[in-house]
């Protein structure tokens, strides 16, 4: 029971945490907005902007409230043993269950919640052009998808703890050493098919075509003439179809690079104001690895040390399991219950991990924002993110809190302020 209450005492900490955050986002979006990104909302559009929020919020302590109480349930009600009784005992089939199981338990809410979300809200503000034929398709293969994810990631999991080594003692240094090698390729190759799986998934849910030759086309290959390896693949995608959602990313897998542009922003959007967009895009396709990269390389090795400290002291691992099965009354390895327990007591870790990365992704944003005023399209670039903010309801100023813990984009005014200085030096 210690464990249990350990466990969701920190799940309540969490989303206590967020709430707080929500609480001071909605004063700070009663204050005046700096002068960088006042310009933004005319009065009324600000209103309609911030009761577009209010909206969400209303969602999102709905959805708080239903994961507390589906984590409470999974803690506390005898769940896990009544999937090991239909399971008759079984390791893999009860691996399986659990899957679907709990899968199917945080996907239902969602649904609803995204639905209500979908043809409520973002049709009250104009912004949905999704038709529920389409959103029960997405769902569904949402659904599919996780479960094929899930089913990879656990499948590789069990065939390394049930073919690859199954021993009663600590591995020696050199066993170990072997088994940590295998393991980082089962995750390298594993990694590999999950980005292929999700290329193909986005290529099914939009209509990617390639864009047209013509005078812009050639503008963004001219933004890429400093390129090592110049991306070749430029298409347009039919955001049209879902939303009136604007954008331009780049896709880069280790075996592939793509531009996609959506067909809102061709269509509505200048010239200049396309290629400013694409012009920060090159600028993460020109960025040289940092210190900060460099960390996370660490980060991995770190990994790897602490599962070669595993491999060697296996008796870790077994007493764990053995506090897990007492905890929860069970009688069979659920290793899905394993890493879930293992992913909540990690939630401090993990949100420090988080906030190094969305700090990383920030100063990468910033970096690709100067290649865009270095080519000359610094101006082009703040008109276009104040129309996007205006047209999308974007939270121009969120709390500073909030910008460094979650985000991973800089916030508009900081994003437009450093845009502006940068310009001043040219």
């Amino acid at each position: 029971m210690l464990l249990k209450c350990l466990l969701f005492l920190i799940l309540l900490l969490s989303s206590l945490f967020t709430l707080y955050l929500m609480h001071i986002n909605t004063i700070q979006r009663a204050k005046p907005l700096p002068q960088e990104v006042a310009d933004i909302y005319a009065p009324g559009r600000y209103q309609r902007f911030l009761d577009y929020k209010n909206d969400y919020r209303i969602i999102t302590l709905i959805n708080i409230f239903i994961s507390l109480l589906i984590n409470g349930f999974l803690l506390f009600s005898p769940f896990f043993q009544k999937v090991e009784a239909l399971s008759r005992h079984q390791e893999l089939p009860t691996l399986a269950y659990t899957i679907l199981f709990v899968t199917l338990l945080n996907d239902l809410p969602q649904f609803f919640l995204q639905y209500y979300a979908t043809f409520t809200i973002e049709e009250k503000y104009d912004k949905n052009k999704q038709t529920k034929a389409m959103f029960l398709r997405e769902s569904l293969g949402d659904f599919v998808l996780s479960l094929v994810l899930y089913g990879l990631l656990f499948g590789a999991w069990y065939f390394f703890k049930t073919r690859i080594f199954v021993q009663n003692a600590s591995l020696n240094t050199l066993t170990a050493l072997r088994y940590t090698f295998i393991l980082a390729i089962i995750i390298f190759i594993l990694m590999a098919i999950i980005m292929s799986i999700s290329y193909i998934y986005l290529h099914i849910l939009y209509k990617f075509t390639p864009l047209e030759e013509g005078p812009l086309k050639e503008d963004i290959k001219k933004l890429m003439k400093d390129c090592k390896k110049p991306v070749k693949t430029i298409n347009v995608y039919n955001e049209s179809k879902r939303s009136t959602s604007k954008n331009a990313f780049l896709m880069k897998l280790p075996f592939h690079k793509e531009f996609g542009i959506a067909d809102n922003f061709l269509e509505e959007n200048s010239h200049d104001e396309l290629l400013a967009v694409l012009a920060h895009e090159v600028g993460h396709l020109k960025h040289q690895k940092t210190f900060f990269n460099y960390l996370r390389y660490c980060a991995s090795v770190l990994f790897a040390g602490i599962v070669f400290f595993l491999l060697t002291h296996l008796s870790y691992i077994t007493s764990f399991v053995t506090d897990v099965n007492k905890a929860f009354h069970l009688q069979t390895e659920n290793d899905f219950l394993l890493i879930m327990i293992i992913m909540i007591l990690m939630r401090p870790i993990i949100a420090a991990i988080n906030i190094f990365n969305n700090y990383v992704s920030r100063s990468e944003e910033y970096e690709a924002d100067d290649n865009a005023v270095k080519e000359g399209y610094g101006q082009a670039l703040i008109t276009t993110f104040k129309q996007l903010s205006s047209d999308e309801l974007i939270d121009v100023n969120p709390t500073s809190l909030t910008e460094f813990l979650t985000y991973d984009h800089p916030g508009m005014y900081h994003r437009i302020a450093h845009i502006e200085q940068e310009m001043k030096k040219l």
